[in-house]
């Protein structure tokens, strides 16, 4: 009986997963047909969008898998600079041209093919210890306490711009960049931990860690410190079902006016300075686009344009290269550096990169396609852990946002921030968590020793 019950529960399995992978085999089919055979900028637009809408639908609209929530973001940032340059936002600066959405579109498939569609099953509540670690405690009012006052003295210094503050500020204010990325990983941590153990969702936690984190964005103009905090926290929150897709879906407006916003007024709390052009609600969806998305795309076909001295110009050393810079190797140059020293070399400010890019400029085609694989298994790998333990889960939803900004960098924009904040951070929460314990072993250990010891001389008494 018990072996015909395992029978139909590995039959019903196969069952969901084949018919997964047939409903993904027909929106990669449909949504390649528009594509392949035509020309046409608006019907390329639409089968990106097929595209991302089937991955969702194989996810079963679970924003926590990778197929929902990466097939989103890309979507957006390979379909933003074709909509910007059908409403003339560029002119016919860099123009349009059907490869760059079929390397987009390559890039995509080959995600989805190496990420399963399989949903894992929620964290259980019997992997790690149960004590809430006084030292994570202190450990967070440490860099919360450090922020504040690099945040002091940043306002006093007067500096204009979040460049000046690298360059000028000296080890002491750049520092407070990297603890605001610690800071962001254990309040994670000791998040997850309370609703794990104890079916609460710290409200004043949250709310006193996005002041703190959203102070130094206004001071300081990295918007990334801001917006890595509300994504790991929406994430969290879905995971336990504080929020629902219905939620997000309302919410989606906000973070479009909060993203247009934070654009025009990135330095207005160090300078004064406004960035260009008025935002109205006719034109907001547009600065929506060009204010990040356009970048990732836009690059992609500038390096279209120069296919005869771009395309597969690095035969892989960008990716090697990546790894070096990830474990504190300087070799002096990125991908991001080199394009703007090529394309963008009198531009005051950084053009970005772009993922899809990276592969291509190693490869072509086949550099594209063994990137993402790369990506595609690291991500599975990451989202498959992360229903093993508190540790894994706070890794995997760290790692979102990593890759979301990865789209418009390159491969050490996820490798070297994993490496050199996430890992180094987790390894410091696993240590005081097993030191404490050690600890509490050992004083029970003696308090044991110590009634042992007194029983034994009232038994000689």
């Amino acid at each position: 009986m018990l072996s015909d019950k395992k029978d139909i529960t590995f039959k019903t399995i196969g069952n969901n997963m084949l018919s997964k992978y047939m409903l993904l085999f027909t929106f990669i089919f449909l949504s390649g047909l528009l594509i392949f055979f035509n020309t046409n900028i608006k019907l390329h637009i639409c089968g990106m969008i097929l595209l991302c809408v089937g991955a969702i639908i194989t996810s079963y609209f679970d924003l926590m898998h990778p197929y929902c929530w990466f097939s989103i973001v890309f979507t957006l940032y390979s379909i933003s600079y074709p909509i910007a340059y059908l409403g003339g936002i560029y002119g016919w600066r860099y123009g349009y041209s059907s490869e760059l959405m079929l390397l987009q579109w390559v890039a995509l498939v080959v995600f989805l093919l190496f990420v399963s569609p399989k949903k894992i099953n929620k964290l259980p509540n019997n992997k790690i210890t149960k004590n809430i670690n006084i030292f994570h405690k202190i450990l967070y009012t440490i860099f919360s306490v450090y922020i504040y006052i690099a945040m002091i003295g940043i306002i006093r210094s007067g500096f204009a711009s979040k460049g000046e503050i690298y360059t000028m500020g000296g080890l002491f204010y750049a520092a407070a960049f990297r603890a605001a990325l610690i800071l962001t990983i254990v309040f994670m941590y000791i998040l997850i931990q309370k609703l794990v153990y104890k079916g609460k969702f710290d409200t004043r936690l949250v709310i006193f860690t996005g002041i703190t984190l959203c102070l130094l964005t206004l001071f300081s103009g990295e918007r990334d410190i801001a917006f890595r905090y509300i994504v790991v926290t929406l994430f969290i929150a879905y995971y336990f079902k504080y929020i629902r897709n219905i939620h997000i879906i309302l919410l989606s407006p906000l973070c479009i006016i909060l993203l247009v916003f934070s654009t025009k007024y990135k330095y207005y709390f160090i300078s004064g300075s406004l960035g260009a052009g008025d935002i109205t609600i006719n034109n907001i969806f547009y600065h929506f686009l060009t204010s990040d998305f356009t970048s990732a795309s836009r690059n992609l076909q500038i390096l279209i344009n120069h296919k005869t001295v771009t395309n597969g110009i690095f035969k892989g050393y960008t990716f090697i290269n990546d790894f070096l810079r990830a474990i504190f190797i300087d070799t002096g140059l990125g991908c991001v550096d080199w394009f703007k020293n090529t394309f963008f070399a009198n531009s005051p400010t950084g053009p970005g990169f772009t993922l899809v890019g990276e592969g291509y400029i190693n490869g072509g085609y086949i550099g594209i396609v063994f990137l993402f694989i790369i990506i595609a298994l690291l991500i599975s790998y990451l989202y498959k852990k992360s229903s093993k333990n508190i540790y894994w889960l706070t890794i995997y939803v760290y790692t979102i946002p990593l890759y979301m900004y990865a789209i418009r960098g390159d491969l050490s924009n996820i490798i070297s921030p994993f490496i050199k904040h996430l890992l180094i951070s987790m390894g410091i929460i696993y240590i005081l968590q097993w030191s404490s314990k050690y600890i509490k072993n050992n004083i029970h250990k003696q308090q044991d020793n110590l009634v042992i010891s007194k029983h034994d001389k009232n038994v000689q008494v």
